[in-house]
């Protein structure tokens, strides 16, 4: 009977961890996130504000191919649902991860988004009643730009509104990029650039919006705009002591190259001589600070056969620079800006793992593209790659991005624009 009564209770047990084994993706450990442990494809999740208060953010859910969804902060879960739909409210001013995943194992499907509630105003906008009116952001973008377009964003808030939080905007079907205002602000501006195809024509869809800091989200604004290939504006002009008319069958003298470059690096100028095999002689100026142009030494070559020529030259240091090129009784110039290239990055040395943390830094050119590469180093000694973060800097130069780790180790966050790289170590615990 004893023999029984203990198969029994064995039974009961394994049945037991069978049940809690099989449905273990309902209910992951509140100090452990769902990305440390699901896998697979076939689940999307998106979150969309519903409302918000002074202090919290509530959110609609829809986890698409899901049977689960949990909200995160950190490693620490702060909501948790089933099925493919819910709400869940989250206090403001932090970024949480949102995931979605399919049972019954842990592999067979996984989502994951994140929405990053703006922070509550500081007290020098009103916040004495409720804002119910969201930003309204204008552009100075025009239809169709020849060369690299520079689009201008401003986002307005209403008179007793919170103030503007973010601006938004997006092209084609890149990620959605944002600019961060700082507290405080009724009027904010933003800019970003649309860069010419090497020929012909190319269309751009772009759209932009702004949040203010109460959580209301402007309805997005759409454009196309056309960008189309400029070309390269060379200068041919005549020696002051000859003409074209007094010298031999046909001549001609062209040059070509970038107008705008890093400073200290080399690059390349082009062009066409006749007759062919011309002696060539390239004098580089730079203009001083009373406005002349101080002689910086020459390049002396000789033309192809076919009458083409290509030079390797530089400029040593930011400024405007002037190429004058002499061959065949002819004179052209290439005038060429020089920019400081620099790029840095700074951040805490120690965190959490699985909070997130603010990187900032400084990029020249402003505008830059910047992409950061996250790396965890491995028990060999190597570096895994976890990711990269894709952003562009403000007009002036500055950035800031939200990263996290997601767990305890050595990370190292690699940045790269302006054709430089830095590195910021990182400790978690």
């Amino acid at each position: 009977m004893r023999k029984a009564s203990l198969l029994a209770v064995m039974v009961i047990a394994v049945g037991l961890i069978v049940a809690f084994a099989t449905n273990s993706y309902a209910s992951p450990s509140s100090t452990q996130s769902c990305v440390d442990c699901h896998s697979g494809t076939g689940v999307t999740v998106s979150a969309s504000l519903v409302s918000s208060t002074t202090t919290n953010a509530s959110y609609d859910i829809t986890g698409t191919g899901g049977t689960n969804w949990a909200v995160f902060d950190g490693a620490i879960r702060v909501a948790e649902g089933t099925g493919t739909a819910g709400q869940f409210t989250v206090a403001r001013g932090k970024t949480y991860d949102v995931f979605a995943v399919k049972g019954p194992t842990r592999s067979d499907g996984f989502g994951q988004t994140s929405v990053s509630p703006a922070a509550p105003p500081s007290s020098e906008v009103s916040t004495s009643s409720p804002d119910t009116t969201p930003p309204v952001t204008v552009s100075d973008a025009l239809s169709t730009y020849e060369g690299t377009a520079t689009i201008n964003l401003t986002a307005t808030d209403n008179l007793y509104g919170w103030g503007v939080a973010y601006i938004y905007y997006r092209v084609d079907e890149q990620p959605t990029r944002l600019s961060r205002v700082l507290p405080g602000v009724r009027t904010a501006s933003a800019s970003f650039t649309l860069a010419p195809p090497a020929s012909g024509s190319v269309s751009y869809r772009v759209s932009y919006w702004a949040q203010d800091n109460y959580g209301n989200v402007e309805a997005r604004t759409f454009k196309t705009i056309t960008v189309t290939f400029a070309a390269t504006t060379t200068t041919t002009t005549t020696l002051p002591t000859t003409t074209t008319t007094t010298l031999p069958p046909p001549t001609s003298l062209t040059i070509a190259g970038p107008s705008t470059v890093t400073a200290g690096r080399t690059l390349w100028l082009t062009g066409m001589v006749a007759p062919a095999d011309s002696y060539i002689q390239i004098t580089r100026y730079r203009r001083n600070s009373a406005g002349g142009w101080d002689d910086y030494g020459r390049y002396n070559l000789t033309a192809d056969s076919d009458g083409m020529w290509s030079a390797n030259v530089s400029t040593t240091r930011a400024g405007s620079w002037a190429f004058t090129i002499r061959g065949a009784g002819l004179a052209a110039i290439q005038y060429v800006i020089a920019n400081d290239a620099r790029l840095t990055i700074s951040g805490p040395s120690t965190v959490t793992a699985g909070r997130t943390f603010w990187l900032t830094g400084t990029v020249a050119p402003a505008n830059s593209y910047i992409q950061i590469t996250r790396y965890l180093r491995n028990s060999a000694g190597g570096w895994d790659s976890y990711g990269r973060y894709n952003l562009t800097a403000r007009p002036d130069g500055t950035w800031s991005v939200i990263v996290s780790t997601t767990r305890a180790g050595s990370w190292a966050f690699t940045i790269r624009g302006a054709g430089r790289q830095a590195i910021k170590y990182v400790i978690a615990r």
